[in-house]
């Protein structure tokens, strides 16, 4: 891989999936809801005042999303799996979530999200297990796609129950409504 392709690489990602992201937040009437941050892959040496993981809302219709929840994005990293949990050698899960956790609580919000797509994979989401029972739960259970993580690390602060679904698969069968609904006024 050349100097510089990995960036590139993680830019188209961050472009692609704020687009999928405001359609989805906008029901298909705005692409241009959700853009990267002005800091994505830059935070560890310069923060921008209210700007926390790599989404941020550039349309107020986006705000209420990202009063509930931080979104960080990770695409590649070869070596690596979520399920690198059950083994014992999550190093690389580790720091995202260290990194998606310390953007939470700066932003002072009940949830994050990470987004992430390992080469040739599908788009997956890794989320809280509340968050995900709170508001992906159906009737019918659980999505198909989706699995449970139990990552539970001595010395780390962040939660150690997690859901994983396919990123279309949440986009399809988890409306937006049901978040907007559930925090109305968090946001004014």
């Amino acid at each position: 891989m050349s100097k510089g392709t990995g960036s590139r690489k993680g830019s188209a990602f961050e472009r692609k999936v704020s687009k999928e992201l405001s359609l989805w937040w906008s029901e298909g009437a705005d692409p241009d809801v959700f853009w990267r941050s002005q800091c994505s892959g830059g935070r560890a040496t310069v923060r921008n005042v209210g700007q926390f993981g790599d989404i941020a809302a550039v349309s107020p219709v986006g705000a209420p999303l990202l009063a509930i929840t931080t979104i960080e994005l990770k695409c590649g990293y070869k070596l690596w799996s979520p399920f690198d949990a059950v083994d014992g050698a999550c190093g690389t899960l580790d720091a995202f979530l260290e990194q998606v956790w310390r953007d939470q609580k700066s932003a002072m919000v009940p949830y994050f999200w990470l987004i992430f797509k390992r080469n040739r994979r599908e788009t997956c989401l890794l989320c809280p297990l509340m968050f995900y029972k709170a508001y992906y739960w159906t009737e019918f259970g659980k999505f198909e796609s989706s699995a449970r993580l139990n990552h539970r690390k001595p010395g780390k602060r962040f939660p150690s129950k997690y859901a994983i679904v396919r990123l279309d698969e949440f986009f399809k069968k988890c409306h937006p409504k049901k978040l907007k609904d559930a925090h109305v006024g968090v946001v004014e």
